[in-house]
Formats: C-alpha cells, sequence, structure tokens
C-alpha cells in the first residue's frame, strides 16, 4: 500500500513494514576511502617465490641441451619465454603494489588491490566467524604477514592481505575481533 508521500508500508497487527527509496546519490561513497599502503618489502615475497620457481623451470629447460634430438633454438626459445614471463610478472607485482592497499573503517575493512583489473573488496565485520595470521619461510625473512579472514557461510578464506608487517597484521587482526565482539554483545 502506498502513503501520501509515495512510501509502500503496511501495517499489519501493529508491525510497520516500510521500504524507502534510497537515491543513489546519497549513498557513501566507497571510492573516497583512503587506503593504507602496504609493507615496503611486500612486493619481494612474490618475487622470490617466483625466483625459485623460475630456477626449477630454468632446470628442466636445461635439461633439453642433453636430448640430442632437439635443436638449440627449441631450447634458447623456452629460455626466451621463461625469462620474459618472469620478468613481465615481475613488473606487474612491483608497479600493482603501489596501488594496493587496505582501511579499516567503524564497521568494516576494505582491500583494494589491481593493476590492469582493479578489485575493492568491504567486508562488513558483523560476517567474521575466524581470523589467523601466517606466515611462510619467505615471508618470515621478511618480516611480512598474511592476515585471513573467513565468513559465515564462506567455504575458505574470504578475504585475504598479503603483506603486512607482523604488528600491523596482529593490530589488525586484534582490532577486527574487538568489532566482532562488540557486534555480537550489542544484538
Amino acid at each position: 500500500m502506498l502513503d501520501e508521500k509515495g512510501k509502500i508500508s503496511m501495517d499489519v497487527q501493529s508491525n510497520a513494514f516500510s521500504n524507502d527509496q534510497l537515491k543513489i546519490n546519497d549513498l557513501p561513497q566507497w571510492q573516497d576511502i583512503e587506503h593504507e599502503p602496504l609493507a615496503k618489502a611486500a612486493p619481494w615475497e612474490p618475487f622470490w617465490q617466483s625466483c625459485i620457481f623460475v630456477v626449477v623451470l630454468l632446470l628442466f629447460a636445461s635439461a633439453t641441451f642433453f636430448i640430442p634430438t632437439v635443436p638449440l633454438f627449441v631450447t634458447i626459445g623456452a629460455y626466451s619465454v621463461i625469462l620474459l614471463s618472469f620478468s613481465f610478472s615481475q613488473w606487474h607485482n612491483f608497479e600493482g603494489h603501489k596501488v594496493r592497499g587496505v582501511a579499516l573503517r567503524e564497521k568494516d575493512i576494505s582491500v583494494r588491490k589491481g593493476l590492469f583489473w582493479q578489485q575493492r573488496t568491504l567486508l562488513p565485520f558483523n560476517r567474521v566467524q575466524h581470523i589467523e595470521i601466517h606466515r611462510n619461510p619467505i615471508e618470515r625473512k621478511l618480516g611480512l604477514s598474511s592476515l585471513r579472514i573467513f565468513t559465515a557461510g564462506g567455504s575458505g578464506v574470504d578475504l585475504q592481505i598479503s603483506g603486512l608487517e607482523n604488528e600491523r597484521a596482529e593490530k589488525i587482526k586484534l582490532f577486527i575481533l574487538e568489532k566482532t565482539k562488540s557486534e555480537t554483545v550489542d544484538k
């Protein structure tokens, strides 16, 4: 039923229902969020992981030197493809680091990433079920951590923020845990 202002409303045995229309221009602008950059050492963790992978690939490509039926240009081509792919991926890694960021707000956490395909994720604290901090051997050596956030109804990690300093990851984890605790107390 429409009232005099054009609002949908109904009153059923003292349970009021309203469905007010919102103007899109009045909604909060997520583009205005100021994201803090990740640790300066953050791009070095994927760099070293890629280096290990490339060394293994180059060792396999080197094995073609010992196979007499494989022409030399095939081996050189394999080396070229591996090194060009590695160079592009590392350029993308270091340039992409410049746009990656994280922002904490009163009710959610925002993560920004992506050089070509940009992605912004907003995760409300009231959906958070579990948080863990992960550190692989390279991250430990660089003093970095990855924060993994699991939400209600998710089957795995719903949000992972890699490239945080250890202390910052702990602070964010504690902040989110406090927010989720206060959300459940307020209900």
